[in-house]
């Protein structure tokens, strides 16, 4: 690794930039570009949207910084439309994963014959084999990753710049953006060359405030990042806990299995996890009650970067031939949430029955398209690898066994209940996933539709539905 140098004649190449999602790491992006000395004269834009973007041509983007009494107020061109703008010579991508296949013809839109695009992104990235000589399986793409390879037709491979990032950031409200901690920006090619246009990016990125590493092993920054994202995201998005909660309770032995098996996929794909699991659990306990960003899109009702930060490491073991059984758990997380791979809308938000019943009561609230419906907290319930404390949840130890059909179930019982809104929309999608339904659907004669399902861990689950009380 190394920091780039400032020199001016070094970002001469780069007078036109836009960033391509102006959310909170976006939006801090082009705030600090706009006011940099050294891009005076440049044309800064960003691509925003709604009520953020109407604040940020109004009154400029208002960028709150660490110990500083005063937000860095900065003004630059923002749009909504990407047609707008002319050829670019760097575009700074910052879009989660499932976001990046409808936005790439725009993306590549933009870019000049010889313009680059930086991509900062959590999880593995669709590229992510392009010039890689350590694993073995240099240029294969993921179709799980660019589902019909098209963002790689569009833009392209050779034009990347990986970019992993480590910046709390936070939308206070349209056009204010609070930064919560310094920063740190890993950028490298995925071939490992030490380009001057990755020192020039890195350069004018640097001279704008932001702390900048480079290096020629970008993979190795990847799975670092990752190796916790692919732990804390997932199991809080089913446990709806916080970080601390997480820890603190027995989901912090999947935990651990799954950043072994990071370490392991890592390790045979020829790249070096610098944190050992213990450091990075040790880490992590550091984080407190912070949500992950997988458990705040879910609260609200946004699309789930579910493929780059869980299934992916599932299809990279595959690959690598290195078993990853702990990460069964994203099936769990597209039934439960409605998030299956394509279902995803634009910008989320709640269909029909799951919006409705939030506007009938503030003490339930629902997210994702499935209709997941949670309850307002309740005392833990200890049974079982879904503890939510806000989920209807109910354990089958002795004297608290679920109400059952003579002769039905036979030797199955549930560990836990979820209720939900659409039973039957749920039913449906566990027989499209291949999940073993061990209780098939049916009407209670005391009120409940539901039926159990085995989840990957082997437990058995009641996805049941009240009727009309």
């Amino acid at each position: 690794m190394q920091n780039p140098g400032t020199e001016r004649g070094a970002v001469s190449n780069f007078r036109s930039i836009c960033i391509f999602g102006a959310g909170a790491i976006g939006g801090a992006l082009a705030a600090r570009l706009a006011a940099s000395h050294m891009l005076k004269g440049a044309t800064i834009t960003a691509i925003a949207r709604g009520a953020h973007l109407k604040a940020i041509r109004e009154n400029g983007l208002h960028l709150h910084e660490p110990g500083k009494s005063e937000p860095l107020v900065a003004r630059f061109a923002a749009t909504d439309n990407a047609g707008d703008l002319d050829p670019q010579d760097l575009v700074i991508v910052t879009l989660k994963g499932h976001q990046l296949t409808s936005a790439s013809a725009d993306i590549a839109r933009l870019l000049k014959p010889d313009g680059r695009v930086m991509l900062i992104q959590n999880g593995i990235p669709w590229w992510y084999f392009h010039g890689d000589t350590a694993s073995g399986l240099e240029g294969r793409q993921v179709e799980a990753l660019d589902p019909g390879g098209l963002v790689w037709q569009r833009i392209g491979p050779e034009r990347v710049i990986g970019g992993v990032i480590y910046q709390g950031a936070q939308m206070l409200e349209p056009g204010h953006i609070r930064l919560t901690s310094g920063g740190l920006l890993h950028l490298g090619e995925p071939s490992g060359t030490m380009s001057a246009e990755l020192d020039a990016i890195a350069g004018l990125l640097q001279a704008s405030g932001w702390t900048i590493k480079t290096t020629d092993r970008i993979r190795n920054e990847i799975w670092l990042k990752f190796l916790g994202n692919a732990a804390f995201n997932p199991i809080s998005a089913l446990t709806r806990g916080r970080i601390s909660e997480i820890m603190d309770g027995p989901a912090v032995d999947l935990v651990k299995q799954v950043m072994t098996e990071v370490h392991a996929v890592a390790a045979r794909l020829g790249c070096h996890v610098s944190e050992t699991v213990e450091e990075k659990m040790e880490h992590g306990r550091g984080l407190g009650n912070a949500k992950t960003s997988m458990l705040q899109d879910l609260e609200q009702g946004r699309p789930m970067e579910i493929t780059p930060l869980t299934r992916a490491i599932t299809l990279l073991g595959r690959m690598a031939d290195v078993p990853t059984p702990g990460q069964r758990h994203s099936p769990v997380i597209d039934l439960t949430t409605g998030r299956v791979h394509g279902e995803g809308t634009r910008g989320g938000g709640l269909s029909g029955d799951c919006a409705s019943h939030r506007r009938q009561s503030s003490s339930h609230r629902s997210a994702g398209r499935a209709g997941l419906l949670w309850r307002p907290a309740r005392p833990r319930a200890r049974h079982g690898p879904w503890l939510d404390p806000d989920l209807r949840i109910r354990g089958t130890g002795p004297g608290t066994g679920f109400h059952r059909q003579p002769g039905r179930l036979r030797h199955a019982s549930a560990a836990a209940s979820i209720e939900v809104d659409n039973v039957d929309e749920i039913h449906a999608k566990a027989r499209r996933m291949g999940l073993e339904i061990v209780y098939d659907i049916i009407d209670e004669p005391w009120g409940v539709r539901r039926f159990y399902v085995r989840d990957p861990f082997g437990t058995i689950v009641n996805i049941l539905t009240h009727g009309e009380r």
